[in-house]
């Protein structure tokens, strides 16, 4: 059981900052612009783990789309849109997300 626990660390580190993010952005309607930059620094943080193991592993067109994700949560330039903007980009990343994890799961 451990040794599931220590091949599966980033991944259950990865669903319990999801779970707290999402919990967290459903609580509270008006949240600070800070945590909506240390969210984004986190995001890209996965998108380049993401586009770095997707591509190691031949899957290029999931590498990419990570980094047509990572575009937009970029917290260097950031993308300023609208509310509902940015809740269809969250679903849409949140789609790319449980897509590659599914994908690597498979293999």
């Amino acid at each position: 059981m451990e040794n599931k626990i220590n091949q599966n660390f980033l991944k259950i580190i990865s669903l319990a900052m999801l779970v707290g993010a999402v919990a967290f952005s459903f609580s509270s309607s008006n949240l600070p612009f800070a945590y909506y930059q240390v969210m984004n620094w986190f995001v890209l943080g996965a998108v380049f783990f993401l586009a770095w193991s997707n591509f190691r592993s031949g899957r290029i067109w999931l590498a990419w789309l990570a980094v047509v994700v990572g575009i937009f949560f970029n917290p260097i330039n950031p993308i300023y849109l609208n509310a509902l903007s940015w809740q269809i980009l969250d679903g849409l990343a949140i789609v790319v997300f449980s897509l590659s994890f599914f994908i690597n799961k498979k293999r």
